[in-house]
Parts: C-alpha cells; structure tokens; sequence
C-alpha cells in the first residue's frame, strides 16, 4: 500500500489517497520496470469515518487524486532490512523527466437520470478524467424523481504519460444537486472505453458518505449515458460527426404492459433485535413505484406476485432498468432499508405464454462490495392491447418430499450477556416453506418442529432426527429455505429467550442427496470396503446381502479380545502406514517416493475411488550401513526432504528419528480426508442494518472503532446432516440392502442410517477420545515488533483444555521450531473445534495475536478415509488475524485422534531434536595466487581474515611486497561454532596491509558448508571438506571475487583464489587431538612449515629466500 500525505508543518499532515498493489504482480515481474500508478481517496472537503474508508480502501475512492512513478523489484535477503536512501542513477532520471506523453480525448453523451432523492429539485452530470472534469446543465425534475438532459457533453483532452491503455486512470462519473454537492458517483475503467463501437449504457451509482448525509442508499440515482476514449493523435477524425450532432429523444411509438414475475428471496440481512426481518419488495421503473405485501418474521420470503407496469420504448437497450428495492416493514412511515438491484428487460421476455424463467440477482447493500442475500424474479412483456394475461398464478407445482435432519447440535454458541447458554434446542419453522399465498389461502396448523432441550452448555449435543413430509416444488430451481431458530431453556422451560436464527436452503440438499445414493448404490454393487487392522481407524463399512444384523447393545461385546485377534491379521502394509525402508525395495521416482503396486491396494478387492487412500508412504524410519571409508554408520535411502520433513534424533541408546509426508494445504482439503460429513450453517443473532457493521462484515474491521461489535454477530454454528427424497427414491432406498445394521469385529461402529442418502456415521454413539496435536513449527510469520521480528508462542486449546507456551517464546524468530505434543481429552461428537493461537511476547505491553488456525475435530472422527490412516501426514495450515483477510504465516502439524477403549493408547512420537552441540573448525589457508596489485608500487602487501557469521574475524599474517599475485601462509585458523546453527558461511577476504593509512580491501569469496555441518552434527564424526581434486592436506581452491570498475549494475569479476583446508570436528574429538592457532603449538594434524618465497629485511639489500 502507498499512502499519500499534504505535509503541515504547524498541524498534523493530512492523507490524500492510496494505491494498492499485488504482491502478486511484484513476484511476476510486473513492476520490473518504472510504471505510474493513479492514487484515489476522497473528495476535497470531506470529513468523518467515511473519508477515512476511501484513504485506506482506494478501491472506495470517489476522487481521483494523482498519480505517481514506482518501480518495485523483490531481492532475496539473509536478514530483515528496513531503509530507505536517495535514487541517484542520473541518466535514468533523466530517460524518467524526458518521457513521451500521449494525447487521448473523452466524449461523452449524457441521456437521463432517475430514481433521484427528490422531485423540484435541480440535478446535474458531471465526469471526470484525470484533473479535468465537464459537466451537463442542471435540469429541474418536476415528477417522478427522473430528470432529462440528451446533452452532449464537452470534451476532455489531456495527455497522459501512459503507454499502456491498461494503467489509464478511471473515469469517475458524479450526479450532483443544486447546491453543486456531488452526492452519487461511480468509478469506471477507461479502457473499456477504448472502443469505436461504443454504446449507450445505464448505470447504478453509489451515494458518496463523505460528502453527503441524509440521503439514504437506495436513492444513488440509476443514470443512462454514453463514453468513448480515444487516442487523438490515431484516430482524429474517427466519431466527429456523431459526436458532434445536437441530442434529441425521440418519443416512444410502442406501448407494453410489462409483468414483474416476484418470487421469493433468502439470506436477507436482520433488521430486528430478533434477528430475523418483516421484509416487503418496492419495484420502481420510469417514476412508477409498485409494492408487494409485507411478510412477518423471516429472511427468506416467498411471495409468488405479480406485479404490472405500462411501458413506452422502441427497443429493449432503450428501457430503462428495473430497481429492486426491499425493505424492513414496521409500518408506511417506518421501514428500514435491506438493500437493493437492478434488472432489465431481456428478448427472451416477449409475447411468452407461460412466466419467463426467473434468475437469482444478488442484493446489494450501499457502497459496499458484497451480496447480502438474493432475490429471484422474472420479466414477461406483452403489448399493451393485448386483454386476457396469459397466466393469473406463478405458484410452482409440488409435490411430496421427505426431510430428514440429523442434528448433531450446536457449536461455539454464544450467550445472552452474563448469563451462561443452559440447554439450547432449536424450532423448525416448516411454515417457512409455505409462500404468502399459500398462508392465506389455506388454512395452516402451526408446523413448528422442536427439538428437547437435554446437553448444557456452548456445544450442546442434540442428538435427534427430524423426519417431516413437506410439500416443495418440482423444479428444483425454486427450491425455497428453511427458518429456524435457537433458544435456551432457562427456569424449567418458563424463560426461552432468543439466542440466534438461521436458514437451511434445501436446494443444495437435493442435489446432494441424490449424489450420496449414487455413490452409496455403486458401493453396494461391489465388495464391501476393507478395513485396516488398527483399531483406531474405525473406518464404517458397507454392508452386502446376508451379513449379519446385530442389536445395538451388542456393538460392544468383547471388545478388546476382538481387538487381540485383529493385532494377529496379514501384516500387509496399508496405504498412509508406517514402514521401514529396508524390509522392501520402494520405486523411487524424480518427485515421489510411492508403494510398489502389489501394496498399493488394501487387499485384492478393488474399493471405489472415493474410499481409496493416496500410495504415498506417509512415515519413513530411517536405515543405517556401514560405510567403507568413513568407518562409521551412514543413513541411506534418505527420501526427498522437498517433500517429506525430518522428526526427532537417532542416538545410541534410543531410535526416535523419522521422515513424515509434509501436505503444503490442510488436509480436510487433501485425499486423505472425505467430504465434511456434517453440514454447518451460521447462527445469527440481532440487527444488521447499520453501515458501521455491515462495513466491518465485508472489510474485518468498523471504519470509526477497530472494536466496536454491533449487535449482529454470528453466535455459533449449527451442524447436522440434511437429506430431502421424493417418495420414489424413498421406496427404493427403504428396499436396498445397504440399509442393514452389519456388526464389524472392533466393536466401535454402529449401523449405517437409514435412508442410505446419508454419510454412513455414527453420530448417535457418544465416545470418549484422546487427541494429539504434535506441533511442528511455524513459517514466515508476519512481523507485530517494530524494526525486528515477531518473539513467537503458542496457545492451543480444545474443550476446557489450554496449554499457554508463553514462557517458551522463540526471540526474534520468524520460523519457530516447535516440536511439542499436546493431549486433549475429548467427547466426540462435542466440542470438537481445536485452536492453534501464534502470539507474540513483549516485556512491556501485553502480548499480541499474530494469526490463529481451527481445525474441526469432529469431522475428523468422522471421515473414512482419516480413521483408516495409521499414520497422519504433516499438514499446513494459514493463520489469520481477526482484523485482516491477510495471511500473517503458516503452521505445520500433524494431529491422532484415538479412542479412549484402546488401552494402552500408542507411544507419542517423540519431535525432540537433537540438542545442539559444539563442534570445532579448522580452516588452514595455504597460499594464493593471481591476486590483483593494487598498490601504485606494483606489487601488494597481503593478508586473509575469515569471519563465520554471526561470529569473530580472524586474520593470517601479512606477506609483504607479492609482486606476482602470490601469497604463502601455512596459517590455522580455529573457530567455535555450535551446530545446528541458521547459517554455516564462512566469509574468506584478501586485503592490502597498509601501515600509515587504512587497509584496502581486495576481493572476497564464501566457503559454504552446509552439508558437512549436517553430517558431522547427524553423526557425531569428524568431516573434512574435499576439493575436485584429492590435493595433499585435502586441499582446494575457493575463487575470490570483487566489483567491476564503472559497473552501476553490481557486476563481478574474478580476483584471485586461495587454496585452503577444511575440517570440521567434535568438541571431544578436538579436545583429544588439540591444534595451535596459525602455525603455533601444538602444530600437528596437519604441520605447517614456515611459509617460503617471501621477502625478509636484511643489511645487503632485501634478498628473496
């Protein structure tokens, strides 16, 4: 984001606008190269918490407010760096000042203006592009809130240094009043503009908050007008003519009656403390306002009316739009406003027999960009003589459905202020279905369905089924939604207050109902899937003709003796099992390390494509050999660590290391989880009307106060699944097999429920469980200090369970190494949402969320595929800051769920590392050559230093008055280092030794050694580094680099090289075989002899030895 400020030096500096930019189109390149971006904000003379919107969300801004030249490139860098300093490449600046401008011309036709705040009233057109802005006459509006200019507008020349058209500034239209107070605008991109075959359009604008109050949003105005954008200097002549001709309208020579078809809408906001609305449709067209009935206490109205208007126009393109606009109903004089749309007449619309085909329009709220709800209608036209309307009814025919809901309950429910959520049920309002007409015309029993008020507390289990016949349509396009509402039992039942409301749309049910007994038929048609041995996959299974039907209270008869018997089953490994590499031979490909196609199969039956697991082994144990030349053990077969990460330590005494299948995504989104079984639907509670809340829904935050909560909030979750049948496939789904209870050994699964449409889930069967969350680390969290990184910990909670790692905080660690284990005891089903919190320590203020992650547990427990893993793969998960859509990093992890029958539980993996270690290096640099002389002499006094990072700098002696670029040394430097360390770099220099002034540096060169420090630290060994060549002393070459003489583009160029050796070793192993620092005692391992062809001062003159 750029932010751009008038600067005050007596007051505080003033924001103008911004700018925003992808990040995205940074890492492509795309601003490589210098680029002007346009800046908008709010207009001059704004004020309030919407002027404050348009700065920081300039995809908002009414204004154009400039443009500026950027170029954003993206460098690679060890460490965080925050500077800022002075552009001083001169000859681009000046290519920058000398660049070529385009000259471009905008016309534009304004026609007319309607749905305006007031009659009498004078209302203008004004556009603006760039600086530049031209304007209509005002005109006065006697009737019908519509005013007609047919004026052509003043042309707009500019030149704009642009050679793109696709960063050409938008065009900004406003409808300004009498007092020339610009009160609606939109925002238009100009390319689209950039035609010659431009045509009138209309256009719905937005009423501007920052310079306007007291005109509410549904009177923005609708405006019809006409633009074309071109480049003068190409096209000079194209579009004068017409351009230039006087506007007229011509009057209409057709006349229509036109039939607004009006449905139903669902999802609208709540306007009452009750959560729920009194919603009533107004249709406005050309001055004429027509209204449907009111409907009480619902968000999903079904009105099935019709409404009829006159109408004059020759073509379709000529009528003006229709606006939708819906209300709150308390009465004439009080409503309050749910939002708006506009829809327009279509070809397909004419002289039909039957109502036109509806289509959904989302319904818009003010500025906002967002759908709050959606309406359904329909548009019939016919002329105007025609006497006898083709149909007086637009009820869809129905016919019998059967509802089954199994409710699983509820979810993070929150309360009614200090008082706790006791027992929650919920009524099912099966009148909801019914349209207005309907209710009238029939007469209706109360069809309120309730479920008992039995668990207490946030995440209540209701364990019930609610089986209802109802009448929907046939076509399921018209499909209506469910009301319903939560509320607690307080008082034995006297006191029921209000917790929340929700809407269950059937249509998406319908259709998933159908697809879940297709794939459960085809099931039933082959074997029945196989399970793995381990109890705690408790996968369900299918059940065929003739399989044994068993009571319920049996289910749980000899449990464990089952399980014994299970333990002494075919080991044939499973896919997602635990396996050690050296029992069989593995097909190693470039990127993937699978199973061998005789175990990719759980046996020699083939499952269906759903319930197959992947063929990737998820947990690797390392294998080790004894290595010829080392003469120690060495791993081998190590598989590729891009994808798969390596947990805990070998060591003498104990085996604790092993490779786990890292997933870049959560795993509900990989093949190794089902589709979520259960359904979930939003609770909400109280009104929504209010911008403020409506503003902090769409953009995280409220504009005025980052912590203002209004009264509409989401207060939990409902969760169940919901099937609707015809009464045929009900017969054939009562008729299948499938349906039968079959007993399985482990004793831990129930039936699958009847009608076979639902997911084969035991939610009825309360059971206790254990979960473990191993946590792995975090990656590339976002930066909360100022001018350092995050002090990183974590907070993971599930149920009543916490654990706080506060005083466990990573210092200044972007990339924290977690390697904890967590125990939750659960109940599932229950309250199965685990939080993983990343907070950031500070010492002298609170501390503060970085980004949070939930995973449901509950669908975990309850998915197939995740109960037939033996072992789970390491997933990665986003964190998010409440306040922000923004990712702040990732979290990687891997989670068990057991339950709690399997005594003893499975030993935890242990993700301990390897605690650090000192190791000691020995670098000795021998000699160089071909060093530059970069003393006037000719010839160069040269010495090395060697700097590990983040440690000291140590130096060789000095060979004087090299007049060849040689240098001889013999020199042992020693370094302390303790493994693992970030980095492993030691950074080699030559230098010119200079006695009266400063020493010259030469060139530099990096000895990286990376895979030795993670050899020696595996091992515990002495390593030495080897060269291409096996040289005396495993000596090698590092090439030594320095800056190109008048580069400006940071080029290098060879400068010498140096002939070293490596070793890195043990604190112990060093201790038993000590070496002295340069060529001082004890010199052994290896000797270094004094260095030869240096000079030495002597009385007859310097002589070379």
């Amino acid at each position: 984001t750029f932010q751009l400020y008038d600067w005050d030096s007596m007051q505080s500096n003033e924001m103008i606008g911004s700018c925003h930019m992808k990040l995205k189109k940074i890492q492509d390149g795309k601003f490589n190269e210098f680029q002007w971006l346009d800046i908008y904000g709010p207009p001059h003379g704004s004020s309030g918490k919407y002027r404050e919107m348009m700065n920081n969300c300039p995809e908002l801004g009414s204004e154009w407010c400039g443009r500026f030249q950027v170029r954003i490139t993206i460098e690679q860098k060890k460490e965080s760096v925050s500077k800022k300093q002075a552009f001083k490449d001169s000859k681009e600046l000046e290519k920058l000042k000398g660049e070529e401008l385009t000259n471009y011309e905008l016309r534009a036709e304004a026609f007319w203006a309607m749905n305006l705040p007031e009659n009498k009233k004078d209302y203008g057109l004004a556009i603006k592009w760039s600086h530049i802005v031209t304007e209509t006459k005002m005109k006065n509006v006697p009737q019908g809130r519509m005013v007609e200019w047919y004026e052509t507008l003043k042309p707009i020349q500019i030149q704009l240094p642009h050679k793109s058209t696709n960063m050409l500034p938008d065009v900004i239209v406003w409808l300004k009043n009498s007092s020339d107070n610009h009160f609606s605008y939109a925002r238009l991109p100009a390319v689209r503009y950039l035609t010659q075959d431009c045509k009138p359009e209309t256009l719905f604008l937005k009423i501007d908050k920052s310079t306007t109050t007291g005109i509410h949003d549904s009177l923005a105005g609708v405006i019809r007008f006409r633009i074309w954008i071109h480049n003068s200097e190409k096209q000079s002549n194209y579009g004068i003519g017409q351009w230039d001709r006087a506007l007229k309208k011509n009057p209409s020579t057709k006349k229509w009656k036109v039939y607004i078809n009006l449905y139903q809408a669902q999802d609208l906001i709540p306007a009452d403390d009750s959560g729920s609305s009194d919603p009533i449709c107004e249709i406005y067209f050309s001055g004429m306002i027509f209204k449907s009935t009111h409907m009480e206490q619902t968000l999903n109205p079904i009105w099935n009316y019709i409404m009829e208007f006159p109408a004059e126009f020759d073509n379709v393109e000529d009528c003006p739009p229709f606006m939708c606009t819906l209300w709150d109903w308390d009465s004439d004089t009080n409503k309050q406003y749910l939002g708006s749309c506009t829809f327009n007449i279509d070809q397909s619309s004419f002289n039909l027999n039957t109502p036109a085909t509806p289509k959904w329009h989302p319904i818009t709220y003010g500025n906002l960009p967002k759908a709050f709800g959606k309406i359904m209608l329909s548009v019939n036209v016919w002329p105007a003589n025609m006497q006898i309307m083709p149909y007086r009814s637009i009820e869809p025919k129905t016919q019998k459905y059967y509802l089954n809901i199994k409710v699983l309950g509820v979810r993070g429910l929150k309360s009614l202020g200090v008082f706790d959520v006791k027992k929650p049920f919920i009524k099912f309002d099966l009148n909801s279905l019914r349209s207005f007409f309907q209710r009238e015309q029939q007469e209706i029993t109360t069809r309120i369905v309730q479920t008992q008020a039995k668990e207490k507390g946030p995440n209540a289990n209701i364990l019930t089924v609610i089986n209802q016949e109802v009448e929907l349509p046939i076509d399921p396009a018209y499909c209506p939604a469910l009301s319903c509402r939560v509320h607690d039992f307080y008082l034995q039942g006297l006191a029921q207050p209000l917790l929340g409301t929700f809407s269950i749309s059937l249509k998406p049910f319908l259709e998933k109902t159908r697809a879940r007994i297709e794939e459960k038929m085809r099931q039933a048609g082959g074997a029945a899937v196989e399970r793995s041995s381990n109890v705690r996959e408790n996968a369900n299974v299918n059940v065929a003709a003739g399989d044994e039907v068993v009571d319920e209270e049996d289910e749980t008869k000899g449990l464990l003796q089952d399980h014994k018997e299970e333990e002494k089953k075919a080991e044939e490994p499973k896919p997602g099992f635990s396996l050690n590499v050296q029992k069989i031979d593995l097909e190693v490909g470039k990127d993937t390390l699978k199973i061998p196609g005789n175990l990719a199969g759980l046996s020699g039956k083939s499952p269906s494509a759903s319930s197959m697991l992947p063929t990737d082994i998820v947990v690797i144990k390392p294998k080790y050999v004894p290595h010829e030349i080392k003469g120690y053990e060495v791993e081998t077969e190590i598989p590729n660590l891009e994808k798969y990460i390596e947990l805990g330590f070998d060591s003498k005494d104990t085996k604790e290391k092993h490779y786990r299948l890292i997933l870049n995504k959560p795993l509900e989104k990989s093949e190794y989880m089902d589709e979520a079984p259960f359904d979930e639907v939003q609770i909400k509670r109280g009104s929504a009307v209010d911008d403020d809340s409506l503003f902090a829904k769409v953009f995280g935050k409220n504009p005025e106060n980052d912590d203002h909560v209004h009264d509409s909030e989401t207060v939990g979750v409902f969760k169940a699944m919901v099937s609707i049948l015809t009464e045929d496939e009900k017969k054939d789904v009562d008729s299948s097999p499938v349906n039968k209870v079959k007993k399985h050994t482990s004793g831990l699964l129930l039936s699958d429920f009847a009608p076979i449409g639902f997911p084969d889930v035991d939610f009825l069967k309360i059971s206790d469980c254990v979960v473990r969350l191993y946590m792995v680390d975090a990656v590339g969290l976002s930066d909360k200090d100022e001018n350092s990184n995050s002090d990183p910990y974590l907070i993971v909670s599930l149920g009543r369970t916490r654990y706080n790692e506060s005083k466990c905080f990573f210092n200044n660690e972007p990339n924290p190494k977690f390697n904890k284990v967590f125990e939750f005891p659960a109940v599932m089903p229950g309250a199965g949402l685990l939080r993983i919190q990343v907070m950031d320590h500070d010492d002298l203020k609170s501390d503060e969320l970085i980004g949070e992650t939930t995973i449901d547990i509950e669908d975990r427990w309850f998915s197939k595929k995740f109960r037939k893993l033996t072992e789970v793969p390491v997933e990665t998960r986003e964190i998010f800051h409440p306040s922000s859509c923004v990712p702040q990093g990732s979290v990687r992890f891997f989670c068990e769920i057991f339950p709690r029958p399997e005594q003893p539980l499975k030993k935890k993996w242990d993700l301990t590392p390897k605690p650090p270690k000192e190791f000691e290096i020995r670098l000795i640099i021998w000699d160089a050559e071909d060093m530059p002389l970069v003393d006037a002499s000719g010839c160069v006094d040269l010495y090395f230093t060697a700097k590990l990072e983040d440690g000291a700098k140590l130096s060789t002696d000095t060979h004087w008055r090299s007049q060849n670029g040689k240098g001889s040394f013999n020199w042992r430097i020693l370094f302390k280092t303790t493994l693992p360390a970030k980095s492993n770099r030691i950074s080699i220099q030559a230098w010119d030794k200079d006695v009266i002034s400063a020493n010259d540096f030469i060139s530099e060169g990096t000895l990286d050694f990376g895979e030795l420090a993670h050899e020696a630290f595996m091992y515990d060994q002495p390593v030495k580094m080897l060269g291409e060549k096996k040289e005396k002393f495993d000596k090698f070459k590092v090439q030594l680099y320095r800056k190109k003489e008048k580069s400006n583009q940071g080029e290098l160029e060879k400068a010498g090289t140096v002939n070293v050796s490596f070793e890195l070793l043990p604190i112990d192993f060093a201790n038993m075989n000590k070496v002295g620092h340069g060529r001082s005692d004890p010199n052994q391992s290896p000797f270094l002899p004094p260095p030869i062809g240096r000079i030495q001062f002597s009385l007859n003159p310097f002589k070379m030895w």
